[in-house]
């Protein structure tokens, strides 16, 4: 029998939400799929999530994701909310750290919080670390929650830990090919795999964008976004902002944002204080995969205005179904987009202008939608899986000796 070059027992931080129901099946809200964690089992033989682990009925899992998989087993951090962190802080150490010592190899998420509660617990002895760093943290905080105390410190502190962590790994997956590897470079060994899940590409999908018809005939153009209504860094203020001054101007652009959150109501108002409330609508959500792409394929255009990101899921989504699209030059959007395409962040002049320059000349339009498209194959999912278990497998081929 051929000997299994896998360590025994991994352990995977993550500071977000999951859900148990009282059967024990364990679910997501799409912010990470069950692939993306037993994936693992590449190089571990068993998966113990540490995550904050909130319970649930049965019948309340409709709209979440199921990620329970033999070789996983999930455990709470003893954290509902982070508010109550400065209350729990020891206990939550506490289960850190015995998380740790009884680990062969550590994988961490980032940027997380967790990172930085973990910079002590490292010191109780070694454990090898692999990383997946999905996102650049540097104003990632002060983006999200702006208004929230001491939030300039946590950023600091963030971007601080996500670097050591990083410099230090073992082992380190980027979401970009080229971009966080420069910021965050690893001593260790590296690859790239976005977290974008492209089953397929139908060329019939830009076939048929091609062939409709010219947008100055058009009543209303739709220009899609997606991203949560949560926090603040997706840039839906910027867009609403951008959507008023295009109206303006006499364009008719709709903004259609699929998404929800808590800050829905204040979106609302500004796109009231703004006059633009017919030409901003929220969506809601659809199910990860063909209702997502379906959406975003009854959309004219594509924009992602964020104030920091790594490599945005959506995006590639949007180009695969040959949308033209504008976004902020953050993260690894510039391995995506052209510069002609790209504005500051922050910018709603800059996206209303290079909003307006794309739909208002068709040929221009077209040439974007191909481009895009072809773009969008270099993230065909069975690619991106090849890749990374590759890599799990080598790494821990190299960590079981």
């Amino acid at each position: 029998m051929p000997h299994d070059h896998r360590l025994k027992k991994g352990v995977f931080f993550y500071e977000a939400v999951f859900y148990q129901d009282e059967d024990g099946r364990v679910y997501s809200n799409g912010n990470i799929g069950r692939e993306a964690l037993t994936l693992y089992l590449a190089c571990v033989e068993h998966l113990q999530v540490f995550c904050r682990l909130h319970g649930i009925r049965r019948d309340d899992a409709r709209e979440l994701v199921e990620i329970s998989a033999p070789g996983l087993s999930f455990h709470g951090l003893g954290l509902k909310s982070w508010t109550r962190l400065p209350l729990l802080l020891p206990w939550v150490w506490l289960v850190l750290a015995r998380a740790w010592l009884g680990a062969d190899v550590a994988i961490l998420r980032l940027p997380s919080i967790v990172s930085i509660l973990m910079r002590p617990v490292r010191w109780l002895g070694h454990r090898p670390v692999i990383v997946e760093l999905v996102s650049d943290p540097r104003g990632l905080l002060k983006s999200a929650y702006p208004r929230l105390p001491g939030v300039a410190w946590l950023d600091r502190a963030l971007t601080g830990a996500t670097r050591r962590w990083v410099a230090q790994a073992e082992g380190c997956v980027y979401v970009t090919r080229e971009t966080l590897q420069a910021i965050y470079p690893c001593a260790g060994e590296t690859s790239y795999a976005s977290n974008v899940r492209i089953e397929r590409i139908d060329p019939d999908t830009l076939s048929q964008r091609l062939a409709a018809a010219a947008l100055a005939g058009r009543e209303v153009l739709n220009v899609g976004l997606i991203g949560s209504l949560s926090n603040e860094y997706k840039g839906i203020d910027v867009a609403i902002e951008a959507v008023a001054r295009l109206n303006k101007s006499g364009l008719p652009v709709h903004l259609h944002v699929l998404g929800k959150g808590p800050l829905l109501e204040k979106y609302q108002a500004q796109a009231a204080r703004r006059g633009c409330e017919r030409s901003v609508h929220f969506a809601g959500t659809r199910r990860k995969g063909d209702e997502v792409l379906a959406w975003l394929t009854s959309m004219d255009a594509y924009i992602q205005p964020s104030r920091v990101e790594g490599l945005p899921r959506a995006l590639v989504e949007a180009m695969s179904v040959g949308l033209p699209c504008v976004a902020t030059s953050v993260g690894g959007i510039s391995e995506l987009l052209a510069a002609p395409w790209r504005v500051p962040a922050e910018d709603a002049t800059a996206l209303a202008d290079k909003l307006e320059a794309l739909l208002r000349d068709d040929s221009v339009y077209r040439q974007q939608c191909e481009v895009n498209f072809e773009t969008a194959r270099e993230f065909l999912y069975d690619t991106i899986l090849a890749r990374k278990t590759a890599f799990l497998q080598r790494l821990g081929a190299r960590l079981a000796r």
